[in-house]
């Protein structure tokens, strides 16, 4: 009897067993007995709402995170379960991108500004341009152009009857809202520079990618849709970092930011001729990379007896494409300390000095070579002289020679000195 009653008792025990293994599988079972769209990350995202209502103090951005993401090399939508997740690729550059506001000092009596070496430094170092040749009385004219305030035809009016050449950098809403303007400024030989797609500050967007697209999208549309390629570009507020200087040095570009500038882009701020006379007038010098605003009334008012005023103080304006670059327009046989300052600076002896050519380089299509010896190798990728001086680029070719000096022409990239 008490075998009997031994017998019922474990039965009883093994069904209560088996009720208690299935209740605690349904929770992870669908009607078909397999998970279904149930997946690891579901689950472990319910046990984090349990926990988040257990402790108030959670937040959200725990329940995202999860060893079993997955990731791409794109920014794409990675989707696990019901939730979606943006995964940006996170910027592997080893370069400074602290952000380089860009600023200097106003001279007076057309005396070049003075600019900071830590703003300088990542321009020159990828061939920036800021300001021309010291010793040239030219002014290279810009100007950006954000949004349309009625004034860019007069502008390029006045440009075509003065015949001077300027730059216009655009955004993409401006190309897009004002292409008859577009199209006036590349038929009438102004130069169109990238002024990105959204205006951003360009430091600020951290993913290379996000970074290039900002420059990318406006060139690849300027040119499909004007058969035109720009090759210059302002960043966006005056803001660059070393990173982002090179990023678009790689992808084909140069900055370009200026020497002179004034709170004309105010367009409450009109109707002061007198003020913009002297804010003009007396901040002119040689190299000038002049900043205009295309949205002010009275820098369309001023243009034409401005370029005739800077003329009779004996300025030309010159094309960015015909740039000088102040830092190679030097003598290395030049005025008394200059070598001394120069040894100090390259970290290399004067008597090495003495034996460089003069070289000035003429924008980016010629160079002109003074103090050469002789040619030593002669390709169209590469002009080596005597001097210890190599010259690389595309399609370089010797335009003029005589015993002292030559022109060089093409698309030059690099000059060493060895």
């Amino acid at each position: 009897m008490d075998k009997k009653f031994l017998m019922i008792g474990v039965l009883i025990l093994f069904a209560l067993v088996l009720c208690s293994c299935k209740a605690d599988t349904n929770g992870l079972l669908d009607e078909n007995g397999d998970s279904g769209n149930k997946t690891i990350f579901d689950i472990k995202e319910e046990n984090n709402k349990q926990d988040e209502c257990d402790d108030s103090t959670q937040s959200d951005e725990t329940i995202s995170k999860s060893d079993n993401l997955k990731t791409s090399g794109d920014s794409e939508l990675v989707e696990s379960g019901e939730l979606e997740i943006d995964v940006v690729p996170v910027n592997s550059s080893s370069l400074s991108n602290t952000t380089c506001a860009w600023g200097f000092r106003r001279m007076k009596d057309e005396v070049q500004p003075e600019f900071s070496a830590s703003y300088t430094k990542p321009l020159d170092e990828y061939g920036g341009i800021y300001v021309g040749n010291k010793d040239s009385r030219v002014i290279y004219l810009t100007f950006d152009e954000g949004y349309e305030n009625g004034y860019t035809s007069t502008i390029l009016d006045t440009l075509k009857e003065k015949d001077v050449e300027a730059v216009f950098f655009v955004t993409m809403p401006y190309v897009k809202q004002n292409p008859d303007l577009v199209r006036r400024m590349i038929d009438e030989g102004h130069i169109v520079g990238n002024h990105t797609v959204n205006h951003p500050s360009m430091p600020s967007v951290s993913d290379d990618e996000k970074l290039k697209k900002e420059v990318t999208v406006l060139h690849d549309y300027v040119l499909e849709n004007f058969d035109y390629e720009m090759k210059y570009i302002r960043p966006p507020k005056g803001e660059y970092s070393e990173r982002t200087v090179k990023l678009c040095k790689d992808i084909g570009y140069t900055h370009v930011l200026w020497s002179f500038a004034y709170d004309d882009w105010d367009v409450k701020k009109q109707d002061r001729l007198d003020y913009a006379r002297k804010m003009i007038y007396n901040n002119l010098h040689n190299g000038c990379v002049m900043l205009l605003h295309a949205v002010s009334k009275d820098n369309d008012a001023l243009l034409g007896e401005f370029i005739d005023t800077a003329r009779d103080r004996g300025f030309e304006f010159c094309s960015l494409n015909d740039f000088e670059y102040w830092f190679w327009k030097v003598s290395f046989m030049g005025k008394n300390g200059f070598r001394e300052k120069l040894e100090k600076a390259l970290e290399m002896p004067i008597e090495l000095l003495n034996n460089y050519p003069r070289i000035t380089v003429l924008g980016k299509d010629s160079i002109f070579i003074e103090n050469y010896k002789a040619i030593t190798e002669y390709e169209e990728n590469l002009i080596r002289i005597s001097n210890n001086v190599s010259i690389y680029g595309k399609k370089l070719n010797v335009e003029e020679i005589t015993a002292d000096d030559m022109l060089i022409s093409g698309e030059v990239k690099t000059i060493e000195f060895e």
